[in-house]
């Protein structure tokens, strides 16, 4: 039941439309305004990102062409060098793998400080060089791209010259060159350092972060030459390579924002090409700036938008207040009237004021009470009426009610006379117990005990349905049993199932050909003389559990399939206790059942009888399929054959009377807060 709502008033009903509303008028305004001027904002951005790039374009291209004055000098070097190398000192392709390269160095007059050759081979790696930081480097694990780059070189077997790059492990200035050898096995690279070169690139350098004194709101601006899938050690701040790199492959600039010590930095990397170089994908230009301007935008907006709505919204909502008490006055007696009304009091009438609506609505509302008083006054007497019939019709309820509960405890008392007692059980059978627990007060489960001379007759069946239906056809089948021995002599499993099978059908089957109510059983005669047992079945095996003594030190499990109708076990599984050195076992023999009913069945053939030697400590259990049926347990599953089993060979060893509380009490814990499936009946004899 819900809790009763607060209620509003209609004046402060009308101050709460009228506030949101104006609010939400002044946030559009603001946001409106917030845009605009960010706009503006982000405009005078972009005009000042124009323009760094296109100084630093120009610098670049100062520096590029500086650069290529400078390279002049080295190129007919570095190219003369390569080929006399190539020509007239590497021979054979493996020499240039083999030959102490500081000596080819000093033969040819190179500085062995700023000079450097290297020989790389068709796998990309470094395998003989004067520059002991770059031996054993594998070009292609750093990128996949210089594979392309170098069968390039190896194809048109051509000197290829660079222009001056940064050195990866020391990143120094120099200029390199490629150049295949004859036979096209290595690649002969040279790298010349050049202290001018490197002038001139800290001059580049310098005159960039120079342009950023010219912006306050720029930190940082850098320009690198880089190649697709290598970091870039001089790009300050590593997580931006990612962008860095997506911009070298697509060729176009981009926007990336992140925090650094709490503070939101926007970069903004800028794609330039490079001419002449088989090597480096582009220069990439990269500017810092922090976002205070954007915060103090911000700000302002906000700070304005406060100012706006407290000299406006107060003013209008004072207004709206004094104009509502005026209007909401008719109301409030309204409702004030009405509320005397409906505590009962019908006589009470509602004032009629002014012309408008509300004046409108006391008149009708009066009407209405008036009308109201008149039916009031009927309906008391039909309430009482009403009442005094559903009374009447209640006692008739509980009346019936008793009757069927009286008859159902009568029809107890009939099947608990067909049952056996427990004193019958315990004087033919010591050792045996019978757990029986109806699904309702009476049941479609039963158990049967006859006796002739020594010969022990004793059954659990299940009857088709539960309830009232299993307990009649449960008397209709024990009479039958009772009758096939005591009327026709039947003393062997298989022809007293038979007989039964005969009678019930008569009996059931007299006025209606479809009826198909029946039964499974299992049904036993013991010979207590000549210690034979004999079974038959109809649908419900017998467990026969027997005890083997075996010096082991675990319990072994095993299933094994056997021919129907001998002593070999059918289904095999054992149990164990401990007493003194030995292990006691408790195998279970599974016998099957024929699978046909006591009832109408299609094909019947005769019930087969199984005949057993009785050894000592054998224990056989009888039982429908209730117990195993069960739902229960912590997912609401059947408790299942297996796990009875389990249980069962687990306390083969404990008395009669201990057995049937440990199964008692598992059914219980099993089922828990789930309905009972069905009827249960387990019988368990020792030997």
């Amino acid at each position: 039941m819900k809790g009763k709502q607060k209620r509003s008033s209609i004046q402060r009903q009308l101050l709460l439309n009228i506030l949101p509303a104006l609010v939400i008028a002044l946030l559009l305004f603001s946001y409106v305004n917030y845009r605009y001027n960010k706009a503006a904002l982000e405009k005078n951005y972009a005009q000042q990102q124009r323009q760094i790039i296109h100084e630093i374009q120009g610098l670049s291209a100062l520096y590029s062409y500086s650069q290529k004055t400078h390279e002049k000098s080295f190129d007919n070097r570095m190219k003369e060098l390569s080929e006399k190398m190539v020509n007239e000192i590497f021979v054979n392709d493996d020499d240039a793998a083999k030959m102490n390269l500081y000596e080819v160095s000093k033969q040819l007059g190179m500085d062995t400080t700023k000079e450097f050759i290297y020989i790389i081979n068709r796998n990309g790696v470094v395998i003989n060089t004067t520059f002991k930081k770059d031996y054993l480097l594998d070009f292609y694990k750093l990128d996949p791209g210089f594979k392309t780059r170098f069968e390039k070189m190896f194809a048109t077997k051509t000197y290829t010259p660079e222009p001056f790059s940064y050195e990866m492990a020391t990143m120094l200035t120099k200029k390199y060159s490629y150049m295949p050898t004859r036979q096209g096995k290595y690649l002969v690279e040279l790298g010349f350092q050049s202290n001018e070169a490197q002038h001139m690139r800290d001059m580049l350098d310098s005159l960039t972060l120079n342009i950023a004194s010219e912006f306050p709101e720029i930190k940082e601006i850098s320009a690198n030459l880089c190649i697709e899938d290598i970091p870039n050690t001089q790009i300050k701040h590593k997580f931006l390579w990612k962008a860095v790199n997506q911009t070298l492959k697509e060729k176009k600039n981009r926007q990336v924002t992140y925090n650094v010590k709490g503070e939101k930095l926007i970069a903004n990397i800028f794609y330039l090409p490079i001419q002449g170089s088989s090597l480096f994908d582009g220069y990439i230009v990269i500017t810092v700036r922090d976002t205070r301007k954007e915060q103090e935008l911000l700000w302002n907006e906000l700070t304005k938008f406060s100012i706006i709505t407290l000299l406006t919204a107060f003013p209008i909502l004072l207004v709206v207040y004094f104009r509502a008490r005026k209007l909401t006055a008719p109301i409030k007696d309204l409702a004030q009237k009405a509320g005397v009304i409906s505590g009962g009091n019908l006589e009470e009438r509602i004032n009629v004021v002014g012309n408008n609506e509300i004046t409108v609505l006391s008149e009708n509302f009066n009407v209405m009470i008036e009308k109201l008083q008149e039916s009031y006054e009927g309906l008391e007497q039909k309430v009482r009426d009403r009442t005094a019939e559903i009374t009447s019709q209640k006692h008739i309820i509980e009346e019936k009610q008793k009757e069927i509960v009286d008859s159902i405890n009568y029809a107890k008392r009939i099947q608990d006379a067909i049952l056996p007692t427990d004193e019958e059980i315990t004087k033919t059978l010591p050792t045996a117990f019978v757990l029986y627990k109806p699904k309702d007060i009476v049941a479609g489960d039963f158990y049967w005990l006859e006796t002739k001379e020594k010969l022990v007759m004793i059954a659990a069946a299940d009857c088709t349905g539960h309830g009232v239906p299993g307990a009649m056809v449960s008397v209709v089948c024990s009479g039958a049993l009772t009758r096939s021995v005591r009327e026709f002599g039947l003393t062997k499993p298989g022809s007293i199932l038979d007989k039964t099978t005969e009678l019930v059908l008569e009996t059931l089957d007299k006025n209606n050909g479809d009826v198909k109510d029946g039964m499974d059983i299992t049904l036993l005669t013991i010979n207590l003389n000549q210690n034979i047992l004999m079974y038959s079945g109809a649908n419900n095996p017998l467990w026969l559990v027997r005890p083997v003594h075996e010096q082991i030190s675990e319990a072994i499990i095993t299933e094994t399939e056997i021919a129907h109708g001998t002593l070999t076990p059918a289904l095999h599984s054992t149990g164990q206790l401990t007493t003194e050195n030995r292990q006691l076992h408790y195998e279970c023999i599974e016998i099957k059942a024929d699978k046909q009913p006591i009832g109408k069945f299609e094909n019947r053939k005769p019930f087969n009888t199984h005949m057993h030697e009785i050894q000592p400590g054998d224990k056989v259990y009888l039982f429908t399929d209730g117990y195993a049926d069960q739902f229960g347990g912590e997912k609401g599953k059947k408790f299942k054959y297996s796990t009875l089993q389990k249980v069962i060979l687990e306390n083969a060893h404990k008395p009669a009377a201990e057995q049937k509380e440990i199964l008692d009490k598992t059914f219980d814990a099993w089922k828990g807060n789930y309905e009972q499936t069905d009827d249960v009946c387990i019988i368990g004899i020792s030997f």
